[in-house]
């Protein structure tokens, strides 16, 4: 049985982005309270950022698209989502690369938008087109 490769990105919507935003905001907080707190050690201001650490890096790691060798469905696992979302090979209209991201134009008008390094993308186009 192939295996399924995983390819780290993020995913371009709102909800992504306020997500980062709200996690930003911890390690902002924690700064502050350190900040008024100047001669001593806050511990509260030690954990918020710890907490930042922990979330950035499940939000990294947790955010891929798997493209199966078999059947060519692209399947794009979210944080906090109980199941992945399963793109099929019917319904992918093209899969555009950019600069910095990847555009999976779907029929009826639909389009996904994930930021990828170049090597990610390129590796996610030659794994579509089966080379």
């Amino acid at each position: 049985m192939p295996k399924k490769n995983k390819l780290y990105c993020q995913p371009l919507t709102l909800s992504r982005m306020n997500l980062w935003l709200w996690v930003t905001c911890l390690l902002l907080l924690a700064i502050i309270i350190q900040l008024e707190m100047t001669d001593k050690v806050s511990w509260l201001a030690i954990t918020l950022a710890v907490v930042f650490v922990v979330a950035t890096i499940y939000l990294g790691l947790s955010s891929f698209i798997s493209v199966d060798p078999v059947t060519k469905a692209i399947n794009s696992h979210y944080p906090f989502s109980r199941q992945a979302l399963i793109l099929a090979r019917p319904q992918v209209v093209a899969i555009e690369a950019h600069k910095y991201s990847v555009q999976i134009q779907l029929e009826h008008d639909m389009n996904y938008r994930f930021l990828m390094t170049k090597k990610k993308r390129q590796e996610l186009i030659r794994l579509w087109e089966g080379k």
